[in-house]
Order: C-alpha cells, then structure tokens, then sequence
C-alpha cells in the first residue's frame, strides 16, 4: 500500500511539474520567440537597468555596466513565462494571458544565463535570510563555462548563489 502510494505520488508530481514547467512543453504554439523591443525597454526601465546618461546598461545578475551598443547583442529582456504561451497556464498561478508582457514577468540577464535559464541549467532560489531570489546553478557541468555575454569573462561558478537585483 505504501509502495503503490509512492507511485502515485511519483505519477502525480510528473504531471503537475509537466503542467507548470512551460519551457518542457512543445506545440505548434510554442516554436519560437521574437524579441520585442518595446518589451526590452519596459524591462530595463522596471528594473533600473539603464544609467543616468542612458549610455550602459547592465544585466540583473552580473551587476557591470556595458556600452549600449554592446549590450543589445550580450544582455536580453527575458520572460521568465515563455511568451510564445502566449499565457497559456498561467491562470494556475493567478495571473492572465495580458501578464505573460509585463515588465514584472521579464529579466535582464546575459545571453548565456538566459539560455542556461531556458534549458533549466540554472533557476532562481528565495534566500529567506536575506529575502530576495539568488541564481542557482543546477547543473554542475556548466560551472566552469564562460557566460556569454559576460564582460569581462565571469564562469557560472562565480555567479553561483549571487543575487538577482530587483529594485
């Protein structure tokens, strides 16, 4: 009986981590994302990302001012709901379709912890000591991996546990 339980248990945890995890699912609707630019400059202004003389930028985790220029082929305005879902799911969170492109529900992170990010490399943990989301890499294979979009060149170990700035 308690075997059968964990069974169970192991079955409905797959279902409900298949239901809520819209970077495991694929469908027609899910191929692909276009960057939006107006997405991009309501995440930057959100999360204070731009300097005063809007000449740099910087990513939410690594913190280093980069040209803007240069950011806008290292630095990427990511929604942390992939919005080719086009909101789909989201209500079991308490949120529409209209949230999937509020600046709430995007990062500011490199390319290469964004995509960490989307193949589920890295995630982000609430640090309840110090009340705020600390980068976790998940997978230990690419700790010694240079991040693209890193200037200067940072490994995903340096940035391990660090926080993501949210103003």
């Amino acid at each position: 009986s308690g075997e059968i339980a964990g069974v169970r248990s192991k079955e409905v945890n797959k279902i409900l981590k298949s239901r809520l995890n819209c970077w495991e699912r694929e469908s027609a609707w899910t191929t692909g994302s276009n960057r939006s630019p107006r997405f991009r400059q309501k995440v930057i202004k959100h999360y204070q990302r731009k300097s005063g003389s809007g000449k740099s930028a910087k990513c939410q985790i690594l913190e280093e001012w980069t040209s803007v220029d240069a950011a806008e082929n290292s630095i990427v305005a990511a929604h942390i709901w992939k919005a080719s879902t086009r909101g789909k799911g989201l209500a079991e969170f308490g949120l529409t379709g209209m949230d999937v492109d509020s600046a709430r529900s995007g990062l500011f992170p490199t390319k290469g912890i964004e995509e960490a990010f989307d193949s589920l490399q890295v995630c982000f943990l609430y640090n309840t000591i110090h009340s705020q989301l600390h980068l976790w890499v998940a997978d230990s294979k690419i700790l010694t991996n240079t991040i693209e979009g890193s200037h200067p060149p940072k490994t995903f170990s340096e940035i391990h546990q660090r926080p993501l700035i949210c103003p």
